[in-house]
């Protein structure tokens, strides 16, 4: 195959072999160019592979670390003859609600939180007869929390944590944190 014959532009003092030279070296850098391109876009996809497999082994390790185990259950949660612990028992409602307060502050206590405020509130109406709503103040640091939190839901009898608030404790220690909640559970009538 023949190619057409190219008009020299004014000035041009080189051959036509020459032009045809640039044209390879220019077609050339365009592909060495590409290619450095695909080399970075290539490293910035491993970087991010490493620093996924990175955070997936942070998650993993997070993940593999055991959950602390709830208290055993109070003398006030213990079974009766059908053994059922999911609810307190007591005479009166006044009994259930001691039983409760015991076993929160049991709890609390062996969390590494410091109790300030335990108050009960009335929650029975004509459909919540057999409920029990008490309020807390406690402060410590994230992981008592996290335990006590852990162990209050997780525990028997079965108690909600129905409000949490958690703030940062104007105190000078790093880690200390105020709590505010609201625990619900129920209680059952058992004859003395």
């Amino acid at each position: 195959m023949k190619l057409p014959r190219l008009e020299l532009p004014a000035g041009w003092s080189g051959s036509v072999s020459d032009g045809r030279v640039l044209a390879t070296v220019g077609t050339l850098v365009f592909v060495l160019l590409g290619l450095i391109g695909l080399v970075v876009a290539f490293d910035t996809v491993q970087m991010r592979s490493s620093a996924a497999e990175e955070m997936r082994g942070r998650l993993d390790a997070l993940l593999a670390r055991p959950l602390p185990t709830p208290p055993p259950a109070t003398s006030n949660a213990s079974a009766d003859a059908d053994g059922d612990i999911r609810m307190f028992a007591g005479a009166s409602e006044g009994e259930a609600v001691a039983a409760l307060q015991t076993h929160l502050t049991s709890i609390i206590d062996g969390a590494g939180l410091r109790l300030r405020r335990v108050a009960v509130e009335n929650a029975n109406d004509e459909t919540n007869s057999h409920r029990l709503v008490v309020s807390l103040e406690a402060r410590g640091g994230t992981n008592a929390l996290q335990s006590a939190l852990y162990q209050i839901e997780t525990g028997f009898p079965y108690l909600e944590v129905a409000m949490l608030d958690v703030q940062r404790a104007d105190t000078e220690a790093e880690d200390t944190l105020d709590v505010t909640a609201t625990i619900t559970g129920t209680w059952r009538e058992v004859k003395p």
